[in-house]
């Protein structure tokens, strides 16, 4: 007899029904976990020679790979080939057995050592085939030479002993041809080792045994070495076979720019030239110094300069000398290029516009050694003090004459290029090292005309262009006006700070202090510099200290300065002028209100700050002291750790490369 919703039992012994649920709950429970039991016997039973397979797979795969390794240190590269070959097999195959055991997937932590283990299985079959496109690309251009020697950071090299002056002209042609056809070889591994490491990154390694997170931390490790080095090779690829002149030969013109008499884009332009690359060889090198192309034209080309220029040089005309007056060197680089033709320049056809400091041709120096030269010696560390003598005062001395005095920088320039083809491959690692410092730092500019070629140089940073931001930006600019090659006798320090005011906004504060340890000389006097700082569009100018007028001499009242301000580049700019006598000390100060796009930033929790270096500039101090009015809860890069706590952020750093800051809130 049952009444609605209850057993008639319970109603009459409710203790003894309730013990006789939980018995039977116990036994249905029991009979659950035989079943479980006894079908995971049966599995383990089916499955258990597909692990012994997927185990004996994987370790057959690293010991190809262990073996492809060995061959390429032996220059074996067919060999190796196969190894990578026979590794990608046996890891696909592995992925593909260990595939049926998916259903351990479902089994708290059990699955995550099976996700663990299946990420590294992908990443092997990923990496094997990715090294085996590289050697593929190294056997291609190895194939033009002979033999090998290794490959250097994703590009291959030719015997270690062998330069770039003792292979053919039909080697180097098809040497460049097999590295102008490796970009989308490279691309195609870089992307399998970014599944690899993609496959490695969606491991939750929370709940992953030690010793498989022994494996997944070096496997990691290797893989983005590759990823790095790669990411180098690509555009390398991708550029040097274009500048060196292959497909079809190029025509650059050449800016050598003194840094010790600094300008916008990185030092005053003395020497000019025309480089003539064909296949890999310097066909043409003419230098000449740059009066010899603007005094001529002096005569027809009257070009109003930029007022500063006028001003302060106290000339009514603007030339190719001082063409890089904007810091962003597309636009300068296009701008010399155009006075280079209106001056009446011979080229008809400009490739591209190469500029470089001293800084460069140093570090050069340090790779091919010293070079000794009309009866001197010239080192990495006398570079600039030798050249500089010779042609601001001994060719006076000698009598040479003016539009020579400049000869000897084409002749070094030879010399360099001589040396720099004779270099044996086994240095060729230094030397892409040093190009790639000089690229990142500034010291080496490149703008082509090619689009497709200037938009690699853009997309890796190479370009000198004033860079976007969006949230805060900062960059100064010296111009020295008429003060010798005093630059290289000054410290110069750039402090950067932030508060807030009592309506809330935001006051950006820039210090500029300079220091000029130099004395009255043929080289040095006192400095004479026209600043511009370039800060986020909308900024409204407060206030300053520091401008003149100008200098003691052409100003002894020793007026105040004016500010100006301006718009370009999307970018707005304080500028004003400054002056240092040797031996003291100075400091030029812009004071003004970040836009309102930089404060809602804040207000949403995150802000932002690019400082980007001038070109030409060695490492100047860098201090930043932002406080704005709550706590920071993470900020990249980190300040010392006894900073940490509050809503200041304190970091003391150097300009040697752009510096790129984020902080949470």
């Amino acid at each position: 007899m049952k009444f609605r919703g209850t057993n008639f039992l319970e109603m009459i012994h409710p203790a003894e029904a309730r013990q006789r649920r939980v018995v039977l709950f116990i036994k249905i429970l029991l009979y659950t976990f035989a079943a479980i039991v006894g079908v995971s016997l049966i599995l383990v039973g089916v499955y258990f020679g597909t692990a012994r397979k997927v185990y004996s797979l994987s370790e057959e795969g690293k010991q190809n790979l262990e073996a492809a390794s060995n061959e390429i240190s032996a220059l074996n590269l067919e060999k190796a080939s196969s190894y990578l070959g026979d590794a990608e097999d046996n890891f696909s195959e592995a992925a593909k057995n260990f595939s049926r055991l998916k259903f351990l997937s479902i089994i708290p932590w059990v699955g995550n050592q099976y996700d663990a283990a299946a990420g590294l299985l992908q990443s092997g079959v990923q990496t094997s085939s990715a090294l085996r496109d590289l050697v593929g690309v190294a056997e291609e251009i190895i194939s033009v030479t002979g033999d090998a020697e290794a490959v250097v950071k994703g590009i291959p090299a030719i015997s270690g002993e062998t330069s770039f002056a003792e292979i053919s002209p039909e080697k180097k042609r098809e040497l460049l041809q097999k590295l102008f056809e490796a970009p989308p070889k490279l691309q195609g591994a870089k992307a399998k080792i970014d599944l690899a490491l993609l496959a490695l990154d969606q491991v939750d390694e929370e709940d992953v045994a030690g010793q498989i997170l022994k494996v997944l931390a070096p496997v990691r490790e290797a893989l983005l070495k590759i990823q790095g080095t790669l990411a180098k090779a690509i555009p390398a690829a991708e550029i040097l076979p274009k500048i060196a002149g292959y497909p079809e030969e190029k025509t650059y013109l050449f800016l050598l720019q003194n840094s010790d008499e600094l300008r916008p884009t990185g030092g005053f332009i003395g020497t000019y030239g025309i480089v003539k690359v064909k296949d890999g060889n310097v066909e043409t090198f003419d230098t000449d110094n740059i009066y010899a192309l603007d005094g001529a034209a002096e005569r027809f080309l009257r070009i109003t300069p930029p007022a500063p220029v006028g001003k302060y040089l106290r000339v009514g005309a603007w030339f190719m000398r001082d063409s890089n007056w904007s810091p962003d060197f597309p636009t300068a680089a296009a701008q010399a290029e155009w006075f280079y033709r209106a001056e009446g320049g011979r080229e008809k056809k400009i490739d591209a516009v190469i500029a470089v400091t001293p800084t460069f041709i140093e570090n050069v120096l340090r790779q091919i050694g010293n070079i000794e030269m009309d009866g001197e010696t010239f080192t990495p560390e006398n570079l600039m003090d030798v050249l500089q003598y010779k042609v601001e005062k001994e060719y006076y001395e000698k009598g040479i004459p003016e539009v020579q005095r400049k000869d000897i920088v084409g002749k070094l320039g030879e010399n360099i290029f001589d040396r720099l083809s004779n270099l044996p491959s086994s240095r060729w690692a230094d030397l892409f090292r040093v190009a790639d410092e000089a690229l990142t730092e500034r010291h080496l500019l490149v703008w082509s005309e090619d689009q497709e070629l200037q938009t690699i140089i853009v997309r890796e940073g190479w370009s000198g262009k004033i860079l976007e931001s969006d949230g805060d930006y900062l960059m100064v600019i010296d111009a020295n006006l008429a003060a010798l090659k005093t630059d290289g006798v000054m410290d110069k320090k750039i402090n950067y700070s932030i508060s807030k005011d009592l309506s809330g906004n935001l006051r950006a504060k820039v210090d500029i202090i300079y220091k000029n340890n130099g004395t009255f000389t043929w080289k040095t006097t006192r400095y004479r510099t026209y600043t511009r700082v370039y800060v986020p569009e909308g900024s409204v100018l407060i206030g300053g200290s520091g401008m003149m007028e100008n200098d003691r001499i052409y100003d002894p009242a020793r007026r105040l300065g004016k500010i100006d301000v301006g718009e370009e580049l999307g970018k707005t700019y304080f500028g004003a002028f400054i002056s240092i006598e040797p031996g003291k000390e100075g400091t030029l100060s812009f004071e003004y209100t970040l836009s309102e796009k930089i404060k809602s930033q804040i207000d949403q929790g995150l802000y932002k700050l690019l400082v980007q270096k001038q070109s030409g500039t060695i490492a100047h101090p860098l201090t930043l002291n932002l406080n704005f009015g709550k706590n920071i809860k993470q900020a990249q890069p980190a300040e010392e750790q006894k900073e940490w706590g509050d809503a200041v952020y304190k970091l003391k750093t150097d300009l040697r490369e752009d510096k790129t800051i984020e902080i949470g809130f």
